[in-house]
């Protein structure tokens, strides 16, 4: 069995959307609202670990997951079918 997944990051990923205050007192928020550049991350992983791993930069479409699936993932299986 081989599972995948999708996972991106950008400057924004780690900023809570909820904040505290003490009793009486707004929270006050002061966040970037420039996002940066947007990574994707695509792994392909079984139950041995990771056996492919795309990084690229923007979003992810079906066009590039069909081509990480039949050109990373289905050929390294091919190469290698003890994995």
């Amino acid at each position: 069995m081989v599972f995948l997944d999708e996972s991106s990051k950008d400057e924004r990923t780690l900023i809570r959307r909820y904040g505290r205050a003490p009793s009486g007192i707004d929270p006050v928020l002061r966040v970037s609202l420039n996002r940066g550049v947007r990574y994707s991350i695509l792994p392909a992983m079984t139950i041995d670990g990771y056996i492919a791993v795309r990084a690229v930069e923007g979003s992810i479409d079906g066009a590039e997951f069909f081509d990480f699936v039949v050109n990373d993932v289905v050929c390294l299986l091919l190469r290698d079918p003890l994995l």
